[in-house]
């Protein structure tokens, strides 16, 4: 089963999606404008102001509990907001939903949120921490025969995630992200769920 509030998330960031080229191109026009007809090549946005990013990825993962299933992969969704507060430093909102189903009877779901801040270095490497919220479920099959069985967990708790990477800034206020990260969340005194992942984000700095 799927969270209710997936679909929900999906949609808006998809419309957050949509929105950003609209915004970049009447930034571009504002910029155009004060340079008058000449043509001036701007240099990367400096990270001053507010930001979002959008990007996706594979991960592996799953539950931490007793006689519990074998980690799995699956794909990342994760979405990011936030407002520079120096050259360096991006305090904001961190969104990671992560799912794998590799069978019909094994099917895993994660989702974390929360504060977080990144660090960038005037290279473009960056680390990111956050601490923050988490929901988990598993539906797995347990022994063979008579004895078989499905379970099913869910649970919710305590998640804290951390993340490095690099940025590429291939336009003005574009830049494409490559990162790994990984993400532990405490869900039950005897659960948890852990995921690494790697994956690539389009951010746009306004």
């Amino acid at each position: 089963m799927r969270f209710r509030m997936h679909a929900a998330v999906v949609s808006f960031l998809l419309s957050l999606a949509v929105a950003a080229p609209v915004l970049a191109q009447t930034s571009a026009g504002s910029d155009s404008a004060r340079a008058g007809t000449r043509h001036v090549s701007l240099g990367p946005a400096p990270r001053t102001g507010w930001m979002i990013g959008i990007g996706g990825g594979y991960g592996v993962g799953g539950p931490t509990i007793d006689n519990g299933p074998d980690q799995e992969a699956g794909q990342t969704l994760h979405f990011r907001s936030g407002l520079g507060v120096s050259p360096h430093a991006v305090l904001g909102f961190e969104f990671l939903s992560w799912s794998a189903s590799p069978s019909d009877t094994t099917t895993f779901d994660l989702e974390v949120a929360g504060p977080s801040l990144t660090w960038y270095w005037d290279s473009n490497l960056y680390v990111r921490g956050m601490v923050g919220w988490a929901m988990g479920e598993a539906e797995f099959e347990v022994g063979t025969g008579p004895t078989h069985t499905v379970t099913t967990l869910h649970d919710d708790g305590f998640a804290c995630l951390v993340a490095a990477g690099w940025e590429w800034r291939f336009r003005h206020r574009f830049a494409l992200a490559p990162e790994v990260g990984y993400v532990r969340a405490g869900l039950a005194p005897r659960l948890s769920y852990t995921n690494a992942w790697g994956g690539l984000s389009l951010n746009l700095y306004y």
